[in-house]
């Protein structure tokens, strides 16, 4: 079986659950091109924020705060000799308990490694102590698709019904002289869950908030210098992407019903669609992978007036809220670099924005 190569991605949600999986063609017109999120986090919360648990830690010297992500409750940069770089996520997912040999072998095919029995996949996990609970710990050296030797050591631990994810990755000489220190900081972690219910990262509007249906679409813009330009469709509001997106709207429905659209890039084909579909997949619907042939199968090349395109729908529940959710998404390569466009949310918003969304995509200018 074929795993993922998630690429900014921090790790998977639970994995099989029901599913109802739709693709659908988009008609050529004469107007723009489409794309599809890489490997950042980038769930799009359509029902509502779970409740946040408080974390408290001690922070090792030489790491920089970069706070918390769309995924990652916190997270930290490290730099390092000859310009070397490494980062540390923080991230709460749905129960993974039995799946660590799957997790070991998504890591292993990000860095380009073989996939290993369940055996010898299990063997890699060593017992490390995280707050006091305890926890497993690996690590897997490997290449990144530019050819940078880099490395990966990922912690985990069950609480309850979450697992908890703390991942150091960089390169590697860096991430291999910072393992002590990440060991240590695994050990200073302090987990309490709230009942209250979760705030957005500081700086961040509300996700209800947008305006109204009726207004009329903003001129093209160009969110970030030397990026695409777009219009903003009617109802659609623009927000801080943080620093993984190069673009998010937010899209407010009736009762309540929240979705939201995310734009992201990466160099070179970034990981690939395959990669990409099963990130969606996986770590956000809670659903299973897809093989190679599934993913030709599911989905539609077409042609948009900026060259080729790819769309696909999949629908499953939200790794975040456990809520039903849709993902519509499309991808395109302009320029070396690959594009990621992302619609997720209540599925019965996600279907009525379907049509906006494909033209907001199709008209993007590069």
């Amino acid at each position: 079986m074929q795993f993922p190569a998630i690429t900014l991605a921090i790790l998977l949600a639970q994995v099989c659950r029901a599913e109802d999986i739709k693709v659908y063609h988009v008609p050529k017109e004469a107007s723009a091109k489409a794309g599809l999120p890489s490997g950042h986090p980038d769930t799009a919360h359509g029902h509502g924020i779970a409740a946040s648990p408080k974390i408290t830690y001690t922070k090792p010297e030489g790491w920089t705060e970069a706070g918390p992500g769309e995924m990652r409750v916190t997270g930290f940069n490290i730099s390092g000799p000859n310009d070397s770089t490494a980062q540390v996520a923080v991230t709460p997912l749905a129960d993974m308990k039995g799946k660590e040999p799957f997790i070991v072998n998504m890591w292993r095919q990000q860095v380009g490694l073989d996939e290993l029995s369940p055996e010898a996949a299990a063997k890699e996990l060593s017992p490390v102590d995280i707050g006091g609970d305890p926890g497993q710990i690996f690590e897997i050296a490997g290449k990144s698709p530019d050819g940078k030797a880099i490395k990966i050591v990922t912690a985990m631990a069950n609480r309850g019904s979450t697992t908890w994810f703390y991942k150091l990755q960089g390169d590697e000489a860096l991430v291999t002289a910072q393992k002590p220190a990440f060991v240590t900081f695994l050990k200073s972690v302090k987990i309490a869950e709230t009942a209250a219910p979760a705030e957005l990262p500081s700086g961040h509007p509300p996700i209800g908030g947008t305006s109204s249906p009726s207004a009329q679409p903003s001129a093209p813009m160009s969110p970030r210098e030397g990026g695409p330009s777009w219009t903003v469709p009617a109802g659609w509001k623009e927000v801080p992407g943080g620093e993984f997106l190069f673009a998010k709207f937010t899209i407010a429905g009736d009762g309540g019903a929240q979705a939201a659209v995310n734009v992201s890039t990466s160099a070179g084909d970034g990981g690939g669609l395959l990669a990409n579909v099963n990130r969606w997949r996986v770590m956000q619907l809670g659903l299973g992978a897809w093989s190679e042939a599934d993913v030709l199968k599911q989905s539609k090349t077409v042609e948009t007036v900026g060259g080729q395109a790819t769309f696909v729908e999949m629908s499953g529940k939200d790794a975040r809220t456990g809520q039903p959710a849709t993902i519509i998404g499309a991808t395109t390569t302009q320029n070396g670099q690959t594009w990621f466009y992302k619609l997720m949310g209540d599925p019965k918003l996600a279907a009525a924005q379907r049509e906006t969304f494909t033209k907001f995509v199709k008209e993007v200018k590069y």
